[in-house]
Formats: C-alpha cells, sequence, structure tokens
C-alpha cells in the first residue's frame, strides 16, 4: 500500500519570522483537512449540477436586494469574467434576470427568477443537511468547542482590533481559565522578563474558579470582540474587607482601546458591590511597571520589594485603591 507523501515545506518568504512558518504549515493542513471535509474539491458541490463557487453566488443573490454584477465582484473577490460567464450560465438555466436600475438604466441588477429561488432553497437545504451529517454524531462539548474555535479564528481574521466592533465581558466558558493562564505566560515572559513559572503561579491563583469560589465576591470576566478573547480580569478575596485584583491583561494588538479600563471598571464596580473596602493588586515584574491603568484607576502604589521567585530576580509592587462604601440599594 503506497502511502501519502508529506507535502514539501517552501521556503518562508523573504523577511517573515522564523515563528511564522510553522503557523503557515499548520493552517494549509487545516484547509487540506476541511476542504476534504465539505466537498469543496468536488466539481458537482452536493451532488449538484453546481460548483462550490457557483453556489456561494446563488447565496449572495438569495441573500441580497438586486445588487449589480459590479457589487458582487467587489464583495466576494471574484474575477469580473468569470462572474460574467457564471451569470450568463445561470441566464440560460432560467435561475437570474438582469432588470435596469430605476436611478441609472445603464446599470443592470440582478435577481433569482422563481426556478432560481426553488434551485437555492434545495441547495441550502443540502448544505445544511451535510454539516448536520458531520456535527450530529459529535457530543454537544465537542460542537461547542468547533464553535468557539470559528468565532475565535473569524474574530482574529475578520476585525477583533475594530475598534468600531463592541466589546463584551462575559463570564468563563469551559477552557477560557486556560487561556488566561496560557496568556499570562506569554505575555509576562515576552513584556515583563518573567521565568515559566509564573504561568504556575497564575494557575494557583485561578485553581479557586475551578473548584470552590464564592460568586458573591468573587468574579471571572473574559473581554471578546466578535468571537475573539482579548484580555481578562479577576477578583478574589483577600480578606472580608479586602478584594484582591488578579489575571488583569489585555491583548497587545487591543491595548489603548478602553479595553484595560473596562476590566478594571468591572472589578472596582462587582468589588464595591460585594461588600469590599479596599483592593489590592500585586504587580510582579522585571522590567517596567504597568503603572498608567492603575494609576488612571485611583490606585496608589502602596510599597515595593525584590524577591526571588521562579529562579530570578522580580519586583513585586503593592498598589492599593479605597472603596467607597456601596449605595443602599447596591448589592452586598
Amino acid at each position: 500500500m503506497s502511502r501519502a507523501k508529506t507535502p514539501a515545506r517552501l521556503p518562508p518568504p523573504a523577511g517573515a519570522p522564523a515563528t511564522v512558518a510553522p503557523v503557515v504549515d499548520r493552517i494549509r493542513a487545516f484547509n487540506r483537512f476541511y476542504t476534504r471535509q465539505i466537498g469543496v474539491v468536488s466539481p458537482h458541490h452536493l451532488a449538484t449540477p453546481f460548483s462550490l463557487a457557483e453556489v456561494r453566488v446563488l447565496f449572495e443573490l438569495a441573500h441580497r436586494d438586486h445588487p449589480s454584477a459590479v457589487d458582487l465582484a467587489r464583495d466576494l473577490a471574484i474575477d469580473p469574467g468569470y462572474l460574467s460567464r457564471t451569470l450568463q450560465a445561470f441566464e440560460r438555466r432560467g435561475l437570474v434576470r438582469r432588470r435596469a436600475a430605476p436611478q441609472d438604466a445603464r446599470v443592470r441588477l440582478l435577481e433569482l427568477t422563481p426556478r432560481g429561488r426553488a434551485v437555492f432553497a434545495d441547495l441550502n437545504r443540502r448544505a445544511a443537511d451535510a454539516i448536520r451529517q458531520i456535527v450530529g454524531p459529535l457530543s454537544e462539548a465537542h460542537r461547542q468547542q468547533i464553535v468557539e474555535a470559528m468565532d475565535a479564528i473569524e474574530g482574529t481574521f475578520g476585525g477583533a482590533s475594530d475598534e468600531q466592533a463592541p466589546v463584551t465581558l462575559r463570564a468563563p466558558r469551559p477552557g477560557d481559565l486556560g487561556y488566561v493562564v496560557q496568556r499570562h505566560g506569554v505575555l509576562y515572559a515576552r513584556e515583563q522578563g518573567l521565568a515559566a513559572g509564573f504561568e504556575g503561579f497564575i494557575a494557583g491563583q485561578l485553581a479557586r474558579f475551578g473548584t470552590r469560589w464564592d460568586p458573591a465576591r468573587e468574579a471571572v470576566w473574559i473581554a471578546e470582540r466578535q468571537g475573539a478573547r482579548l484580555g481578562s480580569a479577576a477578583v478574589t478575596r483577600e480578606s472580608a474587607a479586602t478584594a484582591r485584583l488578579v489575571a488583569l491583561i489585555v491583548e497587545p494588538e487591543v491595548r489603548a482601546q478602553g479595553i484595560g479600563r473596562l476590566l478594571l471598571d468591572r472589578a472596582l464596580t462587582f468589588s464595591q458591590g460585594a461588600g469590599y473596602r479596599a483592593m489590592i493588586i500585586d504587580v510582579y515584574r522585571a522590567a517596567r511597571p504597568p503603572h498608567a491603568l492603575l494609576a488612571r484607576g485611583g490606585f496608589r502604589k502602596t510599597g515595593e520589594r525584590r524577591v526571588v521567585r521562579w529562579g530570578q530576580q522580580v519586583t513585586v509592587e503593592r498598589w492599593r485603591r479605597t472603596l467607597a462604601p456601596a449605595s443602599p440599594g447596591g448589592t452586598r
């Protein structure tokens, strides 16, 4: 039995970081896997006379209000010549018709005919059935995992850093605490020079949320935009009167967008409502400290010490903020 050959690795583009090459290889491998799964390479998509590209054009025509060919070519990034030939074939089959635009008779608008809509309805049903056959046998946990992975990919490539899109703060879902720990390990190593042991330290701080915690006085928030996780913050109980702020991070590409302040404000509001009278945070650093966000949030540094942690000398800063008592109608 012959074995499939491993695709040859092409040299990375000139100037590309060395760490990009494994990512490129992994994405290409996933593309090959997924296109086989959904039958993209077949010239007869979903066992119909249409290719995937033709089905995509029909989908747009079914969901748009009389677009022009120019609009479709631009939005779908399709070669205008190929699109023109596709539309002509649809017209010959009686699936598409054109009419003059009311404002400019030189512009021809496209729409599906009744036959075209019936053909698309069948294609739409076949597409849904095909995906249902793939995900139906999976457990609910695995289906949720797939959705979250797709949200993350779409958010990262499709505008997670778009400042116009809303940011939501939500409670953690399965896998989110692992994200918080992993990103702390990566970012603090890169930006503060902390050793790998810091990641385990953060895992210890968050362990209570996987075992025992008091939801009335402790919480974790994940900042998210368009399905992509952008940062986190958590509040734990230091004492009956004092809350501890932990796990406050913001992804580098979305900093200076107010996300850190959004997380900090939520933590402060929660802690005040929970009855705490003060909040503290210990900042571990081997390089420059993140003073600006804490200072703007009303914290002041109350102490600093040099200690040996994780096999290296680090500076630990203690920052503190007094919290006003919650209003009489507030949550206690």
